[in-house]
């Protein structure tokens, strides 16, 4: 399904042959994420003489039908079979974070001002040192149990891969890496680094806090590829994009080069100069490409050739099996395929996957 908006009607869902599966009837709604979308057709109307508001959000299923009604002021998607969501208004002292599941029923009840989603049985929350002022984090289970103390200053993502995980220091002077007991483990001697990613695969892209560069770490904490990048990110399917290590007026200028290197260093791929990339490692032989002359989209193949010319107003990613890519075009919004024809022609004034 596709979600998309129609004038004066507002949000449902849509097939891939254009047709209705849920008609337009919400104010604001989301992707589907484990068979649910977050929809909102209220507003909260708070202070004095209501000048102030917020929207309330509820769920759905594929049919359509509403698991909850919308009650909360933030929701975010289903995930690990549990859904992160607030009561209360955000802008004052009352409202709290907690986690509902599949029913809409609260299995973690409202209790922290930050948190994050689950992920493998974990999420991250909000816990206060007695005689301490700052906040810390500390991971806890689906049943609400606290795993660890606090291990982190600032709320990071509780992905641990390789075992481990990216989180900042609890006197906040760097990232570093812990297991899954909380346990510092890289680095194994020297400073934090000045910030982490989580791992992919076997390397893990890191900002030196000496050279505030970037380069790879391997899973015991050697350099693999050593810092020399402005911005790196991790790799997926053996490739990564990384950015020339440029004066800052080159870097705000955007003159700087990017190549898509493998996990040995070596380039594979350039961009830089007239244009500018928004690069997909799962759909490689499809990459968006804006030329800055023109302002226009287009898609290269992996050898740099064009292969949908720059004739869209804005262009996403293909989905993974290259099965479409969502185009605008004289500033509406429709689907084409890997060669550029029109799944669905551009008509409507936004569209998502869902």
């Amino acid at each position: 399904m596709f979600r998309v908006r129609i004038p004066d009607r507002g949000w449902g869902y849509i097939d891939a042959t254009g047709a209705f599966v849920i008609e337009p009837q919400f104010d604001a709604a989301t992707d589907f994420s484990d068979g649910f979308a977050r929809v909102s057709s209220q507003i909260q109307f708070t202070g004095v003489d209501n000048q102030n508001y917020y929207q309330l959000w509820g769920y759905i299923n594929t049919s359509g039908e509403r698991i909850t009604e919308d009650t909360f002021s933030e929701a975010q998607p289903f995930s690990d079979g549990l859904a992160l969501v607030r009561e209360g208004d955000p802008s004052g002292f009352g409202a709290f974070y907690g986690y509902i599941d599949e029913s809409g029923s609260f299995v973690v009840h409202p209790m922290y001002t930050r948190a994050t989603s689950f992920y493998d049985g974990r999420a991250f929350v909000d816990i206060y040192v007695m005689g301490d002022p700052n906040t810390y984090y500390a991971l806890i289970d689906k049943e609400g149990k606290y795993l660890t103390g606090p291990v982190s200053s600032n709320l990071a993502q509780p992905y641990f891969r390789n075992g481990v995980c990216p989180v900042q220091t609890l006197d906040g002077t760097g990232d570093v890496y812990i297991d899954e007991d909380g346990n510092t483990v890289l680095p194994k001697s020297g400073a934090a680094y000045a910030d982490a990613n989580g791992f992919s695969g076997e390397l893990a892209a890191v900002v030196d806090a000496e050279t505030m560069l970037t380069g790879y770490i391997d899973t015991d904490g050697n350099w693999a590829i050593p810092p020399q990048y402005s911005s790196a990110t991790n790799f997926i399917g053996g490739m990564a994009l990384v950015g020339e290590a440029g004066s800052l007026d080159d870097i705000l200028a955007e003159r700087t080069k990017h190549w898509v290197i493998d996990t040995s260093g070596t380039p594979l791929l350039e961009f830089g100069g007239d244009i500018t990339s928004r690069w997909n490692w799962r759909t490689p032989e499809r990459i968006a490409v804006t030329e800055k002359a023109s302002g226009r989209t287009g898609f290269w193949d992996f050898s740099g050739n064009i292969v949908i010319d720059y004739i869209y107003d804005a262009a996403q990613d293909f989905a993974d099996d290259y099965s479409y890519a969502k185009v605008q075009y004289e500033g509406l919004w429709g689907l084409i395929d890997k060669d550029g024809n029109w799944l669905i022609p551009a008509q409507f004034l936004e569209i998502a996957a869902a």
